[in-house]
């Protein structure tokens, strides 16, 4: 595990990941953190500084646990010559010379000024030879001022599995996981079944996310902590073998499964929401790694299609992106306020450009192929309608309408209704009879879907031929339903698998007037049914996090209430 570990650190960068990882692993060593780092500030050499008891030193050390001022010098990669003493700002002597000749003098306060100080230069590399001379005379020169320490990759390595992850903190069976984990999260084909069993472990939750194992607010603050630098570790991995997509979802995994422990918690705990925001910067942090690299592919024509060679692949990876840059987007819209630094990440209108040229640039992604992708639709939809790009939302909704009544009408290339791939493959591929392709086709959500939107779009025309297209003789018999959860149920399960096999209710068959006013009637009436008020009801809402219940759409594949989405009709 320490090599596992000591590779992980040297791929890190300094900023937003060793920064960062190094205040959690301090917190497990009983040292606070009092100040970090900032962007644009100016740091008088210190990166980060902290007050605790000194463990880094041997037991049998008269200093050991000694409660000190530790000042960290952060930088990434090997120590040599040109960083130790090159030109600008991260050279490391200038630094530490610095934190003497300014931090120490003006930058304490009062009541850390008496604390034994003591200066440690980290780094995700290693110290060349060819510095340890001037290493050793820096540290001579200011002995007399602090004590002095050097924790390179193999260091941190071995304090994180120390402090982070010891027999105490970390179980056997889940430093197995975590290694089968990391050996396979670049496969295409790995479910991450082993990174889930390390967090029902560490969440104290059974296979139906039922409470197995009883955790006090400080052993529940453990684990997120242990989890958050899990996902981190195996994120970083996956985007080492350039799969920022598979990091993603390891963080959407780990940010909803712990927000439905803690809703079990039931507390109020300031540590608990602490550790929690952390999970949301980790998540913010992938979705910008993420959001980084397919940016470039989201604004040239046919973007996406030398990445796949099938045609059925090809749409189905489009709507996956399409969910995913929509949710990335609710997710800082709606978990923004009051957290600035997840606006450091990602810029808001950027993923919104991203998105209308994915639509633009990729006519396959007027073609749905199955029926569930109507939950990536109405995010992109919702997220369109708050970035103010009601005109692209209304070009991609007209373009969706005609296409995919179109291919209903034809009985081929339609959504499927089971979201079966194997189905998809079929209808293409196997040239079923005609009763199989009725059978593909016997309900849909999306079509309820699109008809919603032309109301909130205030689309009559669009309406009017989505509504001639379906009374038709030959149109085929298909049975349209859209899924309402209930407010209180749905809580209990959407954050931890697919809610729609555990609670709600099926509205079904959906009928379309030919007045699309009677349509939108019906849906407000909807919309103002307190069983089905699920924003109200929503403890991430509540709590400011509304951003996760589309993480939890998305990810496990829940329709988006259309209560909630119905709500654009009164914008």
């Amino acid at each position: 595990m320490k090599l596992i570990l000591s590779t992980y650190l040297r791929t890190m960068k300094e900023r937003d990941e060793f920064d960062v990882l190094i205040p959690d692993l301090l917190q497990t060593m009983g040292i606070i953190p009092i100040t970090k780092g900032q962007r644009g500030t100016r740091q008088s050499g210190v990166d980060l500084a902290a007050v605790g008891p000194d463990v880094t030193v041997a037991q049998n050390d008269p200093t050991y646990g000694q409660e000190k001022l530790i000042l960290f010098v952060l930088k990434q990669g090997d120590i040599d010559r040109n960083v130790w003493n090159g030109q600008g700002e991260q050279s490391v002597k200038p630094s530490i010379d610095e934190i003497f000749t300014d931090y120490l003098r003006s930058h304490v306060s009062a009541n850390h000024r008496d604390l034994p100080k003591k200066v440690i230069l980290g780094t995700t590399g290693d110290m060349k030879e060819n510095v340890k001379s001037s290493w050793s005379g820096i540290t001579e020169f200011y002995h007399d001022k602090a004590a002095f320490d050097f924790w390179g990759a193999n260091e941190v390595a071995g304090y994180i599995e120390t402090h982070m992850l010891n027999e105490h903190l970390f179980k056997d069976e889940d430093r197995t996981d975590l290694r089968r984990t990391l050996a396979l999260i670049g496969e295409q084909t790995y479910t991450r079944r082993d990174f889930d069993n390390l967090l029902r472990r560490q969440l104290g939750l059974n296979v139906s996310g039922e409470i197995e194992a009883k955790l006090n607010n400080d052993q529940l603050h453990k684990a997120l902590v242990r989890i958050n630098m899990a996902v981190r570790m195996v994120s970083g991995w996956a985007c080492n073998d350039g799969d920022t997509k598979a990091a993603l979802k390891v963080s959407e995994r780990a940010l909803l499964w712990s927000w439905h422990r803690l809703l079990k918690q039931e507390t109020s705990s300031t540590k608990l929401k602490k550790v929690y925001a952390d999970l949301c910067g980790t998540y913010a942090y992938n979705a910008a790694t993420y959001f980084n690299k397919i940016q470039p592919y989201c604004m040239v024509k046919d973007g996406f299609a030398k990445q796949t060679q099938s045609s059925n692949l090809f749409t189905l990876t489009l709507f996956e992106h399409i969910g995913l840059l929509a949710s990335i987007g609710l997710f800082i819209t709606y978990c923004g306020a009051g957290n600035d630094e997840l606006y450091d990440y990602i810029e808001l209108n950027d993923v919104a450009d991203a998105l209308v040229g994915l639509l633009k640039n990729n006519p396959a992604t007027s073609s749905p192929r199955l029926d569930g992708q109507s939950i990536d639709i109405t995010l992109a939809m919702i997220f369109l309608l708050i970035m103010d790009r009601q005109d692209d939302a209304i070009d991609w909704l007209r373009k969706t309408i005609n296409r995919t009544c179109s291919m209903f009408y034809l009985r081929r290339g339609f959504p499927v209704v089971s979201d079966n791939v194997e189905d998809l493959i079929e209808l293409d591929e196997a040239h079923p009879s005609s009763e199989r392709r009725e059978e593909l086709m016997q309900a849909s959500w999306l079509l309820p879907t699109v008809a919603g939107w032309c109301g909130i779009l205030n689309q009559e025309q669009l309406y009017g031929e989505l509504h001639n297209t379906m009374t038709k003789d030959d149109f085929p018999n298909i049975c349209r339903q859209l899924w309402h959860p209930v407010a209180n149920d749905i809580f209990n399960f959407m954050y931890y698998q697919n809610a729609c096999r555990e609670t709600g209710e099926c509205e079904a068959p959906i009928e379309f007037e030919a007045d699309m006013n009677e349509y939108t009637d019906r849906m407000r009436q909807i919309m103002a049914s307190e069983r089905h008020q699920v924003l109200e009801a929503s403890p991430a809402y509540q709590a400011d996090l509304f951003g996760i219940d589309f993480i939890a759409s998305r990810h496990f594949r829940n329709p988006i209430a259309p209560s909630f989405w119905y709500r654009f009709l009164n914008v």
